[in-house]
């Protein structure tokens, strides 16, 4: 939000709401949430972003408002979080993997050291909420990834089925993954 004086009161403005004619002009996309803003833009960058600042620039100037242009960062990334799932430019979604492997591989491990103290049943409950479910967790991107992409969580699975019926390493999962889910 930029903040403006009126007559006294101040008024927020969402920034959001500068310019629709300029991101229909420049084909980006503009989302807000609650951390920010998150611009999408097609492959002519540094161009559309000029634009785009030229553009938000003249509406604040027309609207009283004032830019702070060193308050303002615009740097690219090679990934970006959005709602939970790390995707990069390639959308091959290897940095989300790595990510979700990494955490369920955390929960695996405690979730090992107490297993002795735990019935078949609680440890059940415990990877269901811990690991399964983060597995499960937008799972619908993944279709159409290849086997050697998606092998880490596939792994994650098994692991987790060989925990909770407290079975060797190199048991047979298939009919445990059935009870599983």
């Amino acid at each position: 939000y930029q903040k403006r004086k009126n007559e006294g009161k101040i008024l927020k403005t969402p920034v959001s709401q500068l310019s629709k004619a300029q991101q229909e002009k420049t084909r980006q996309q503009w989302r807000s949430y609650c951390g920010g803003s998150y611009l999408n833009f097609p492959q002519s960058v540094s161009a559309c972003i000029s634009a785009c600042l030229r553009d938000i620039q003249s509406w604040m100037d027309n609207h009283h408002l004032k830019l702070n242009p060193g308050d303002t960062v615009v740097s690219s990334s090679p990934t970006a979080k959005n709602i939970g799932v790390v995707m990069d430019n390639r959308l091959s979604l290897s940095q989300n993997i790595a990510a979700v492997s990494r955490t369920c591989r955390f929960f695996l491990y405690n979730t090992r050291r107490i297993r002795p103290f735990l019935t078949t049943y609680a440890t059940q409950l415990l990877v269901q909420a811990m690991v399964l479910s983060r597995l499960d967790y937008c799972n619908s991107l993944l279709a159409g990834l290849p086997a050697s992409t998606i092998r880490p969580l596939q792994l994650i699975q098994n692991a987790a089925a060989r925990l909770v019926y407290n079975l060797p390493r190199h048991s047979h999962v298939t009919p445990l993954l059935t009870h599983l889910h």
